[in-house]
């Protein structure tokens, strides 16, 4: 009886519904939101060499990338989590990461922090990572 029980259990897990996010080809793919995310962070680069290097980026085919919104970005996180607060389907993404969203100041734009998650303004000309979105 008890093998019985597990083999319905096992076969079960294995129906379970994927994941929130799906890897394929060097892109994320969130179910949630409908984005697609590169798989990994493009490292230390100022704000406007990070908007020219996403818009030039070419993943698993696709084009139009650009560097996403803070709220995107926050759509991302567990802020549960105690350590890195970003889904494993990401790979070598440290932070903090370049939003687009504007700072209250002129020359700056706001940047997120993965352990754990935190945002604050960062001026355009500090190098930080991006993480491209379409």
């Amino acid at each position: 009886m008890k093998t019985g029980l597990m083999v319905m259990a096992l076969l079960w897990l294995g129906a379970a519904p994927a994941g929130r996010f799906v890897r394929a080809a060097g892109t994320v793919t969130d179910r949630e939101t409908g984005l697609m995310w590169a798989e990994a962070s493009i490292r230390l680069q100022t704000f406007n060499d990070s908007r020219t290097t996403c818009a030039a980026t070419t993943l698993g085919g696709h084009t139009g990338w650009r560097v996403p919104s803070i709220k995107e970005l926050h759509s991302l996180v567990d802020d549960t989590a105690l350590q890195l607060a970003l889904d494993p389907a990401f790979r070598a993404v440290n932070g903090p990461l370049w939003s687009s969203t504007p700072g209250r100041l002129a020359g700056t734009h706001w940047v997120m922090s993965l352990r754990p998650s935190a945002v604050s303004p960062a001026a355009d000309l500090t190098t930080h990572e991006v993480i491209c979105v379409r």
